[in-house]
């Protein structure tokens, strides 16, 4: 009776894990504000991520100017300030605005179908004011992501898949905690539920990869309607999104190697040691 008890309690560890890695990675990394721009910060210092800025500032500023300064003349400038040590911060508040936008429910005034744009005024007014740009922006300059309600952009798109994104992260979780716990403490052989568990994390982690390559393809689906520098931008986020799931999974896997290894000397020591006395 307590092998079959422990048997479903591995079971039911194991699937756990299962839901729990990739909605964790999930709630702290992407629908957390703060894991979120925490996890795209380093993109700021990448170049292709700085050239797509400096073009998308260059031809903005310029707009608003009615062309009085060519793009090409501000150009160089632009790179100068995305290279700088300023960048990170301004590119950190628009991770953080367009975050939002899609995982808080539509502000006063916002409808749900509203689509998302992207202030650039705080970095057009850091590049006037402290890179020699003599011109004086007279608005705000935001950029329409896309002209169409089917760009997987509109406001709050993922709030309803966020909230359930993080109950579903919360209920495994303890479930993987308490199950493994009930496990250890009705099995007669306690390694072999280490080493059960520790299966079950490897498996957490192949799941987790398998599910990652999958939502890759459909995330990229969703901005498909962006417009070009902003899909190019959603591209670099998502694949940096992956790379950060999978590093997750080498840590999983690592661990759950590690918990096999002290579940086979629990098992050749203190498992063996106990039934030796019966």
């Amino acid at each position: 009776m307590r092998s079959i008890s422990a048997a479903v309690l591995i079971l039911l560890a194991v699937v756990g894990m299962v839901c729990a890695l990739p909605t964790m990675w999930a709630k702290e990394r992407l629908v957390d504000s703060d894991g979120f721009t925490s996890m795209t910060a380093p993109l700021a210092k990448r170049h292709d991520v700085q050239r797509v800025i400096a073009d998308e500032l260059s031809t903005q500023i310029a707009a608003s100017v009615g062309n009085a300064v060519p793009a090409a003349v501000i150009h160089p400038l632009a790179t100068k300030y995305v290279e700088s040590d300023q960048f990170p911060q301004d590119f950190t508040e628009v991770t953080r605005q367009e975050h939002d936008w899609l995982f808080n429910s539509p502000g006063a005034g916002t409808g749900p179908g509203t689509i998302m744009s992207v202030d650039l005024t705080n970095m057009a007014n850091r590049l006037v004011q402290n890179f020699g740009l003599s011109v004086r922006i007279p608005g705000r300059i935001t950029i329409p992501l896309s002209d169409s309600a089917r760009s997987g952009l509109e406001a709050g798109r993922y709030k309803k898949l966020g909230d359930r994104t993080k109950q579903i992260a919360v209920i495994s979780l303890s479930v993987v905690l308490i199950a493994a716990l009930g496990a250890l403490l009705v099995a007669r052989r306690r390694g072999m539920v280490l080493v059960s568990l520790g299966v079950g994390m490897i498996i957490a982690g192949v799941v987790s990869w398998v599910s990652g390559a999958a939502v890759k393809g459909r995330a990229a689906d969703e901005v498909s309607g962006a417009a070009s520098a902003p899909k190019q931008l959603a591209q670099v986020i998502i694949n940096h999104a992956l790379a950060d799931l999978q590093r997750w999974v080498y840590i999983t896997g690592a661990v759950g190697v590690a918990v096999i290894a002290v579940g086979l000397l629990v098992s050749l020591t203190l498992d063996r040691a106990a039934n030796s006395r019966y």
